[in-house]
């Protein structure tokens, strides 16, 4: 069985993934990442947190029906793990080139 997921880092990566101009959506992300921010590193597999970002992808991908483009589908990926986040300690090593 993998590891769970964190969802500070999850959330990161789907802040990252949202296109400028969806403005209401990033401002919503923005409110989960200040939030998690001051949640301890290890509380962040607790299903409560998970909650943070859950109604925020509910709010703005509503359904199925709602997934009208492709970076939506890609966020909607990266939320279930369908996509895996990028690995750190690769793109740490092309930082450093």
């Amino acid at each position: 069985m993998s590891q769970p997921r964190n969802v500070s880092h999850v959330s990161y990566y789907i802040a990252s993934q949202i296109p400028k101009n969806e403005t209401a959506f990033k401002k919503d992300m923005d409110d989960v990442l200040r939030d998690l921010s001051y949640v301890p590193p290890e509380y962040m597999t607790y299903p409560e947190y998970w909650g943070l970002l859950d109604v925020v992808m509910k709010k703005h991908i509503p359904t199925i029906k709602d997934i009208d483009c492709s970076w939506k589908q890609k966020l909607v990926d990266i939320f279930i793990g369908k996509i895996p986040l990028p690995d750190k300690k690769k793109n740490e090593k092309l930082d450093q080139k």
